[in-house]
């Protein structure tokens, strides 16, 4: 895992109680802006329960194009 992305988590709280669809909508942004953990078990079940795919982990911000 890569470093966590204080920033973000300080910005963007999981909700208190959230429903399935919160869950898998704050997970979805967590994998494209956190590398702190990936995606668990339980959360991918959720994913994969509603038909949508289980998010790659982060991979770090994109390289600059060239110009």
């Amino acid at each position: 895992m890569s470093k966590i992305n204080r920033a973000w988590h300080r910005d963007h709280r999981m909700p208190k109680n959230p429903t399935e669809l919160h869950r898998i909508a704050w997970h979805a942004e967590h994998a494209r802006h956190c590398g702190c953990r990936g995606i668990d078990d339980g959360v991918a079940q959720l994913f994969r329960k509603h038909g949508l795919p289980v998010p790659a982990p982060f991979s770090g911000p994109p390289a600059p194009a060239n110009r």
